[in-house]
């Protein structure tokens, strides 16, 4: 295997030594081999290596493009191959490689540093956030600007001893999703490697309430996590403030408390609030607000200015660093008081004060593609529209505290089920972020209006449902008795099979196409020789009264049976 003969030059001291490695070495190997040759103190990490220049010989009179094509600034990869470098073998002579020293920065440095510009692509025009039918945010009572923040974070305390590497920003400037754009976030400024105690942004499903698009966590080494603060992104073309306009003087400008600056600052105000956070981030990354709950009952919000990217008075990295060192230091809220509108519905909240919304249990399934409808299914439609009444005040309650609450499942739609312990009872918890996951809301909201309709087959052949509704406007929640384990493979016997048609059959007696048949869609309680079963997750039914649709089901529940286990199969 050919041998590489490699004239290393640092940069800074001007030394010179010949390296000689196998063509197949990666450049961490050759890391050391350098470090061993030049009796560098230094660890061989630390060391940078840069563009490889090769001597022209009679045999190789040009340079590989494999090589002269790394640019100057580029590092080379740790895990390459040599050999990658040169795919025709390795030619013969002297290769120059130049080493720098890894030049480290003090905080004061580091925080300097603002990150490059980012690309915007395939953007919509600007419209109004999607409003959910049981919106009904909640709102701070009082917003001003945070006149301290800026020379707060001025005056922060920073290390002058060179510590911590120059930031390395996320290569790729191209935002085509807001996922995309907190990922670029999240490389250039929530993660700050090497600085104690660890911030970086995640996706948190602990959280009480909401699923922002991050959260902030600060880890040990190798201890826990804790959660500091949420994050809420939006797409810098849908949503900008003027050069000269603060957040709180648009917020109150704004008529709308669910669009324009007051629908994003509702959002991540009720993140932070529900989850006992002082403090959180709003961006666009082109610009970024930090926020922080006063007030003597925590009910007032205070926003920065706008830090656009390019701030160096000062950079975005250095305000987000502030406001973990302040979150840290400060601790979360008390949430215990905080109580949350249930089971509402309106469109905007008026200055007459909260209202209270009492309604019949009747809903309405708009008719979808290949479902018929015939003259009675309309009249029965048309009798079976919401029912508002708009006289009274809204009814208040306390935010649900589920103990034992372990994740069980996420849908397709980020619909997150639970199991957990509410008032002593073993319940199913589902939820779902209202302006996160708008479709699993919507599910959640279809699920709702079946077991209204099938209010008097609860506890026979569903579930019992015993509470739904929107934690104002965060999260639409539905919480079900637990009634058993899914059914999966279990032994069926003829009796057992009897009973899920029998149920399947009820349900569509009152109308209700179940919408998902499989097993894990049953759940099976067994008691003894007794058994019962129950159908669950109703977020894909449809109210219809065409038998063929109907029937159509009932062959699909069949098909299913046939290939579950009878008692005699399970034992070869």
């Amino acid at each position: 295997m050919a041998s590489l003969t490699l004239n290393c030059i640092t940069i800074d001291r001007l030394e010179v030594c010949s390296v000689i490695i196998l063509s197949t070495s990666t450049v961490s190997l050759l890391r050391k081999a350098i470090n061993i040759q030049m009796g560098f103190a230094t660890p061989a990490e630390n060391l940078t290596l840069w563009q490889v220049n090769i001597l022209s010989t009679e045999s190789t009179p040009e340079k590989y493009d494999a090589l002269s094509s790394l640019h100057e600034d580029n590092k080379l990869n740790l895990s390459l191959p040599l050999l990658t470098l040169f795919p025709l073998g390795a030619p013969e002579g002297v290769f120059h490689i130049a080493i720098r020293w890894q030049r480290l920065l003090s905080e004061y440095a580091f925080f300097r540093v603002p990150p490059p510009d980012i690309i915007v692509a395939n953007q919509e025009s600007p419209g109004t956030l999607p409003d959910s039918i049981r919106k009904f945010p909640l709102t701070p009572r009082k917003v001003h600007s945070w006149d301290t923040f800026v020379p707060s974070v001025l005056g922060m305390s920073l290390a002058t001893t060179p510590m911590y590497a120059r930031p390395v920003f996320y290569r790729r400037r191209v935002a085509w999703s807001k996922l995309e754009l907190c990922w670029i976030f999240n490389n250039d400024i929530g993660s700050v490697e090497g600085l104690p105690p660890f911030p970086r942004i995640s996706y948190a499903n602990g959280l009480l309430c909401g699923v922002p698009d991050g959260v902030c966590l600060c880890t040990g080494i190798d201890g826990p996590y804790t959660e500091l603060f949420p994050l809420a992104f939006k797409m810098p073309d849908a949503f900008r403030l003027p050069d000269g306009v603060s957040f709180h003087e648009a917020y109150h400008q704004q008529g709308s408390i669910s669009h324009g600056p007051a629908g994003p600052l509702n959002q991540i105000y009720g993140y932070m609030k529900l989850n006992g956070h002082r403090y959180g981030m709003l961006s666009t990354y082109n610009q970024t607000w930090f926020l922080k709950i006063t007030g003597e009952v925590d009910d007032e919000l205070l926003v920065s200015t706008t830090i656009p990217y390019d701030s160096t008075e000062p950079t975005v990295r250095q305000c987000y660093w502030w406001l973990v060192r302040a979150a840290l230091t400060d601790g979360k809220m008390d949430i215990s008081h905080i109580r949350t509108a249930r089971l509402v519905r309106t469109k905007e909240q008026t200055n007459r004060g909260f209202k209270r919304l009492r309604r019949e249990v009747r809903c309405f399934w708009p008719p979808r593609y290949g479902i018929g409808q015939d003259a009675t299914t309309r009249q029965r439609i048309g009798r079976m529209q919401w029912r508002w009444r708009e006289d009274v005040e809204y009814e208040y309650i306390n935010i649900p505290v589920f103990r034992n609450m372990k994740l069980f499942s996420i849908g397709e739609e980020g619909v997150r089920t639970h199991r957990a312990t509410w008032k002593g009872m073993d319940v199913m918890v589902k939820r779902a972020d209202v302006w996160n996951e708008p479709t699993g809301v919507q599910e959640l909201e279809t699920e709702e209006k079946a077991y209204h309709l099938l209010k008097r087959l609860q506890g026979r052949y569903i579930p019992r449902m015993q509470m739904t509704g929107t934690l104002n406007g965060m999260e639409m929640i539905l919480v079900t008795e637990y009634m058993g384990n899914r059914l999966e493979n279990d032994r069926l016997d003829a009796s057992d099979r009897d009973k899920i048609r029998k149920a399947l059959s009820a349900i569509h007696d009152k109308g209700i196409l179940h919408g998902d048949i499989q097993p894990i869609r049953i759940v099976v309680n067994r008691d003894g020789e007794d058994s019962r079963f129950f159908f669950i997750d109703l977020g894909l039914s449809e109210f219809t009264r065409n038998r063929k649709v109907l029937e159509r089901e009932a062959k699909e529940l069949e098909e299913m049976l046939d290939h579950m286990p009878w008692p005699e199969t399970m034992n070869h």
